[in-house]
């Protein structure tokens, strides 16, 4: 294994805490004052901002990050930059890491018509919203999850997310232009939310920022017409919160 220098260590911490939240907010002036300094490293040093001969874990997390933005085109980069992707991109190390990320990556979130938990189902449109808006929130350790409504005139399920990632987005310096107030966040999740989703209806914003929804009635329908066909759908085991529904 590669043994972990205190340089690879503060490369670790800009591509955590700078470049990260710079490509994901889209600011350009975010962005290109992260490129000039990934710029600056490998004018000095050559193929590897930190300075070594072989190419570093923080080099590997640099081009992935780069890789996968959205917001920054690899053929827009500066051309020490665009070299330096293309190099650790064809790197052992690159591609050893990307063959683990499957193994790194947290549980999919897609919406799964064969579980019969209303949670889960609801879980997921909302999950598949946020992180469409905001993908920087896969990285925030942020749980995603819908709860039932405690007063059922508000509506049968809700999601509180927009609280919690308005303060870490915040933190992070990359709240999106025009995104000022956990209420806007919390818009801007059910503005991603299709009309067309299996699930969902009636959202809306509630309080601080509380989703609110109700459950279509197509839905509910057709899983009644799946009981009356096939008997009680079968509980998975992997979820537990099923059992609240």
């Amino acid at each position: 294994g590669q043994s972990v220098t205190s340089t690879t260590d503060d490369w670790l911490e800009f591509e955590r805490a700078e470049l990260r939240p710079a490509v994901g907010s889209g600011n350009t002036k975010k962005i290109d004052k992260a490129l000039d300094k990934i710029a600056a490293a490998l004018e000095v040093h050559g193929v590897s901002v930190v300075g070594t001969e072989a190419l570093s874990l923080a080099d590997v997390a640099i081009t992935v990050t780069l890789l996968l933005s959205k917001s920054v085109m690899t053929t827009d980069l500066p051309p020490s930059i665009q070299t330096y992707v293309e190099i650790t991109q064809n790197s052992s190390a690159y591609k050893q890491t990307k063959s683990l990320l499957s193994t790194l990556l947290p549980p999919s979130t897609s919406y799964d018509p064969t579980n019969p938990s209303l949670i889960q189902a609801a879980s997921a449109i909302f999950a598949g919203a946020i992180f469409t808006t905001f993908p920087m929130a896969q990285s925030l350790g942020i749980e995603i999850k819908a709860f039932k409504c405690k007063d059922i005139k508000h509506g049968d399920y809700q999601c509180n997310v927009a609280m919690p990632l308005f303060q870490k987005l915040k933190a992070a310096g990359a709240l999106p232009s025009g995104v000022n107030t956990p209420q806007q966040v919390a818009q801007a999740i059910i503005d991603s939310v299709s009309v067309d989703n299996p699930v969902l209806c009636e959202l809306t914003v509630n309080g601080p920022g509380f989703i609110m929804s109700r459950i279509k009635e197509d839905y509910l329908v057709r899983g009644v017409n799946e009981i009356i066909t096939r008997g009680a759908p079968v509980k998975p085991k992997c979820c537990d919160a099923a059992a609240n529904d």
